[in-house]
C-alpha cells in the first residue's frame, strides 16, 4: 500500500506539493488556535479572580462604612475604591454610586452591596465553568477541548475556498450587473449565516442578552433578508444596505433593563 502511495505521490508531484501545503499549514494554524484558545481561558480567569478579589475588599469596604457611618477615614477609604475601579462597574452599580456621591445616605450602600452580591454570584458561576474547561480530564471533554480549535480552521478555509469559488463564478457572469449582484447576494448571505451562528451560539451557551421584540425583529431582517434575491434577483444589491442598516438600529438600540427594586 505505501508503496502505491509512493508512486501516486512521484506521478503527480503538484498534488503532493498542495497535500504538504495543506497539511502543514493546518497543523500550524491548529497549535496556534489551540495556544490562543489556552491563552484566552487564562487571561479571563485572572480577569475574573481580580474582580472578585477586588469587590470583596469594596464589601468590606461598605461594611465598615455602614457599621460606622462617623468615621470619616472609612468613608475616605471608600471613596478611593470607588473611583478608582469605575471601569469594573455595571451601568447600574455606577448610578447608585453617583446617588451616593450626591446624598451619602448608608441605605444606598446598602443596595450597593446587594448588587455587588449578585456580581460575585456571576463571576463566581464564570470561574467556575473557565476551571472547568481547564481541569476536566473526562474523555469527552478531553475531546471537546481537543477539538476547539478545529472550528476556527474550518472557518479559516471555508473563507478561502468560498472566495476562490466566488471569484470564479463572478467571472463566468456575462455582465457587470450580474455581476455586482452575485457579489452583493454571496456577502449578504455571509453576514446572515455570521448573525445566525452567534445568536445560536450564544443561545446554547445561555448567554444570549435579553433582546426585546424590536431587537429580534432587527435581528430577522439581518438573517432572512437574502431570501429577498429569490423574489428578484435585482434585489441583491440593497440587500447588505438592509443588513447594515439593521445592524446600526440594533447597536443604537437600548438593552432591555431588568429594574431590581429592593426594599
Amino acid at each position: 500500500m505505501w508503496k502505491e502511495f509512493a508512486s501516486f505521490f512521484k506521478a503527480n508531484p503538484e498534488l503532493s506539493l498542495l497535500i504538504t501545503v495543506f497539511g502543514t499549514l493546518t497543523v500550524w494554524l491548529y497549535k496556534e488556535f489551540k495556544l490562543m484558545y489556552s491563552q484566552s481561558i487564562k487571561n479571563k480567569l485572572t480577569t475574573v479572580q481580580k474582580k472578585l478579589d477586588f469587590y470583596g475588599k469594596l464589601e468590606a469596604s461598605i461594611a465598615t462604612v455602614i457599621n460606622q457611618p462617623n468615621d470619616p477615614h472609612s468613608k475616605r477609604n471608600l471613596l478611593d475604591k470607588l473611583g478608582e475601579s469605575n471601569s469594573y462597574f455595571s451601568e447600574d452599580i455606577r448610578q447608585i454610586i453617583r446617588d451616593y456621591y450626591r446624598q451619602g445616605d448608608v441605605f444606598l450602600l446598602i443596595t450597593l452591596i446587594a448588587f455587588i452580591e449578585m456580581e460575585m454570584k456571576k463571576l463566581d458561576e464564570e470561574k467556575r465553568t473557565l476551571t472547568s474547561s481547564e481541569s476536566q480530564v473526562e474523555i469527552m471533554d478531553y475531546i471537546a477541548r481537543l477539538t476547539k480549535p478545529v472550528g476556527p480552521i474550518i472557518v479559516f478555509f471555508a473563507i478561502i475556498f468560498g472566495s476562490v469559488g466566488l471569484g470564479l463564478l463572478v467571472m463566468q457572469q456575462n455582465t457587470l450587473w450580474n455581476k455586482l449582484f452575485l457579489i452583493a447576494f454571496s456577502l449578504s448571505s455571509l453576514f446572515s449565516l455570521m448573525i445566525s451562528i452567534t445568536l445560536f451560539s450564544l443561545m446554547i451557551s445561555n448567554k444570549l442578552p435579553r433582546q426585546g421584540k424590536y431587537r429580534w425583529v432587527l435581528d430577522g431582517c439581518m438573517i432572512f433578508t437574502p431570501c429577498l434575491a429569490f423574489l428578484d434577483w435585482s434585489l441583491s444589491l440593497i440587500l447588505p444596505i438592509i443588513q447594515l442598516i439593521s445592524l446600526i438600529l440594533y447597536i443604537r438600540s437600548e438593552k432591555p433593563t431588568q429594574i431590581i427594586k429592593i426594599n
